[in-house]
């Protein structure tokens, strides 16, 4: 599964529940500007269980019996830290404001250390501030577009253990416990006629032989249409910080252009914001192509953890690949991705909470005397880490081991108590 295809949509947080539970269901807006903050995180107070708001700000949160007495924490990068009864909240839908955080600038910060020098700081302390081993649990949602018509909407549950999280050569155990998939690769404007074409020989052979023929899986032979699904291990080679992008090597900082930005609030912490700008285009370790790269990088100011990453690449197609493509009768242009990357601090270290990746790329199959077929592709990924636990981490076992180079049907194991009623599930944008 390429990465280069697979990825895109970002994400948030999930929860395999026990017994009874309550619902919270509401929205998260500006309230200044009265609109919607997408991905706004909610979570009870004092655990990693939660969720997020979808891109209009509409969440629902299942809560465990446990908590009804408890707090939920509404935040945003870039807002002041709110605050609500869970038993207040339980009935109706919930409106919370949110206001744009303000830093008293009679108290900001006098740096001696440059933008390079502060990361070079984070980066050394990453073993301090990040939790190595832990297990948890992972939610991931991906939806993929084709001229603004739905080609996929897939979900999963796992169960993920990171044996060295800052080490990226140690490989993400996951266990699949729920998997659903809807999808119609027949809206794929993107080499449709061979598609067709190819399916209406085989209708007719397996009328002749009495067969039962795999539509589908004549459609993706034919047109070469495949999605893969980014799962955990894949989603995690979009974090920076486990797989350390050239923003953050000081190896690289000769590539960019840095600077402080004004300073934020999150989650009640004062937030230091650096903004950097590749001078030309540089290698994407996420993805393995080149291109241009702008974003800001959160940092925690006291203890100079990276908590946040929001970054955009502009890809470009290898010179390379283009007389190929040409030679194919292909197109491919405007590959852009965007990121965001947040983490959760538990006990003293940090850990990943929720990754986002949008990723857009156009698609044409040229014919001499047809009109060419146009694929407008937008591939968004949530997926999001909750139920750490660092204290005893649970190794997957090796039966139930996730593969991703073997059918993802075939490889769901749920608990007994599996459920999607008790997961945490983004709430999903109207689609057509």
């Amino acid at each position: 599964m390429k990465r280069q295809l697979t990825l895109v949509f970002a994400l948030c947080l999930a929860l395999l529940g026990q017994g009874q539970q309550l619902v919270v269901e509401g929205s998260v807006f500006d309230k200044n500007l009265g609109t919607g903050i997408p991905f706004a995180t909610v979570h009870i107070d004092g655990t990693s269980i939660g969720t997020c708001a979808n891109l209009e700000g509409d969440f629902q949160l299942k809560i465990p019996d446990l908590y009804k007495n408890g707090k939920l924490m509404v935040s945003s990068m870039g807002y002041e830290l709110a605050e609500l009864s869970i038993s207040e909240s339980v009935s109706g839908s919930v409106k919370v404001p949110l206001l744009q955080s303000v830093v008293d600038l009679g108290t900001v910060t006098i740096r001696p250390l440059t933008p390079e020098n502060y990361i070079r700081e984070a980066v050394n302390r990453f073993p301090v501030n990040y939790g190595k081993e832990f297990s948890s649990n992972a939610y991931f949602r991906q939806l993929t577009l084709d001229n603004s018509n739905s080609l996929q909407f897939a979900e999963g549950f796992m169960q993920a253990y990171f044996e060295d999280f800052l080490d990226d050569t140690t490989a993400i155990e996951q266990r699949l416990l729920l998997h659903q998939i809807d999808e119609d690769l027949d809206l794929m404007a993107f080499r449709k006629m061979k598609r067709e074409k190819k399916l209406s020989k085989a209708k007719k052979k397996a009328a002749k032989e009495g067969i039962v023929l795999d539509e589908d899986s004549v459609r993706r032979k034919a047109g070469k249409v495949g999605i893969g699904i980014a799962t955990p291990d894949l989603m995690m080679d979009q974090d920076p910080v486990r797989q350390m992008e050239s923003f953050l090597d000081s190896n690289q900082f000769k590539k960019y252009t840095y600077q402080f930005e004004d300073d934020l609030v999150y989650r009640g912490k004062r937030v230091t914001v650096v903004s950097f700008e590749s001078k030309g285009k540089v290698k994407l370790q996420n993805i393995g192509l080149k291109g241009y790269v702008d974003g800001l990088i959160y940092f925690d100011e006291e203890s100079y953890a990276v908590i946040g990453v929001d970054y955009n690449s502009e890809m470009v197609i290898p010179v390379a690949a283009r007389p190929i493509l040409y030679l194919a009768g292909f197109g491919a242009s405007n590959p852009k991705m965007s990121n965001k990357v947040r983490y959760l601090q538990v006990g003293e270290r940090w850990f990943p909470q929720s990754i986002q990746v949008d990723m857009g790329l156009n698609l044409i199959q040229r014919y001499w005397f047809k009109k060419n077929e146009k694929s407008s592709l937008d591939m968004e990924v949530l997926m999001a880490i909750s139920n750490i636990n660092a204290e005893n981490p649970q190794p997957i076992p090796e039966t139930f081991k996730f593969d991703r180079k073997k059918k993802i049907e075939e490889q769901v194991y749920p608990l007994d108590d599996s459920s999607w009623d008790h997961v945490n599930r983004i709430v999903l944008e109207e689609i057509k």
